[in-house]
């Protein structure tokens, strides 16, 4: 902090002449500020880009029959690899938002994937279960809805076709939703957070999912 303030304060010093040599003289910090010291100082100031973590892939499922949970795991597994957690079928009661489409009486699942993965790839992720949905259409009516996306240290992030002022465009007409808040509490509902998402069932699997995510970090830490 004292070497920001420093910095700040020796930039803000203006000249009170514009001839060069003169404000050298009437200033001789200049070339103080010019020096690799405080060159290399600047450098540490300035942020770097850098390889972020990766993170573990999650599937949030709502389904128009029971059946269809064991297909479209397999399918999930097929382009993710392994399934490592599944928590139980229970009656999707949080909106009737999809009912109109996809009818009453609908299931809420939820799925996570043994390895771990770049977030760069969530977009191509949502391409991906949207042509899953697609596949499991009727008529024209989904069958089945899939939201893709990762759980990571510090948050649940969903992908979604549909933007919003919290939600960030990553490539292909999909965003990011930043959906939870994670911490050592565990997962923290945020405003626009959905109703099922910030109580209740899925909180409670997703901060297993984040447990073993961070044992998965610390294994990958010690190679």
């Amino acid at each position: 902090m004292a070497a920001c303030l420093l910095l700040s304060a020796v930039l803000s010093i203006q000249p009170e002449t514009r001839g060069c040599a003169s404000f050298h003289m009437n200033f001789p910090l200049l070339s103080w500020v010019s020096s690799p010291i405080i060159q290399a100082l600047a450098e540490k100031l300035m942020s770097t880009p850098a390889v972020p973590l990766a993170v573990k892939p999650v599937a949030s499922l709502i389904l128009a029959r029971k059946d269809l949970v064991g297909p479209v795991l397999r399918e999930l597994a097929n382009y993710w690899g392994p399934v490592d957690l599944v928590g139980p079928l229970w009656p999707f009661t949080a909106t009737d938002y999809y009912a109109r489409e996809m009818g009453d009486g609908l299931w809420r699942c939820l799925a996570s994937f043994l390895h771990l993965a770049s977030a760069a790839h969530l977009a191509d992720w949502k391409v991906f279960t949207n042509f899953l949905e697609k596949r499991w259409s009727l008529g024209g009516r989904r069958l089945v809805n899939l939201d893709p996306g990762y759980v990571a240290r510090e948050r649940l992030v969903l992908a979604t076709g549909k933007n919003y002022a919290h939600r960030i465009y990553l490539s292909q007409g999909i965003y990011g939703d930043l959906t939870l808040l994670a911490g050592p509490g565990g997962f923290q509902s945020l405003p626009w957070s959905y109703p099922d998402y910030a109580q209740g069932t899925l909180p409670e699997l997703l901060a297993l999912v984040r447990r073993k995510y961070l044992w998965q970090l610390k294994q990958l830490a010690k190679r």
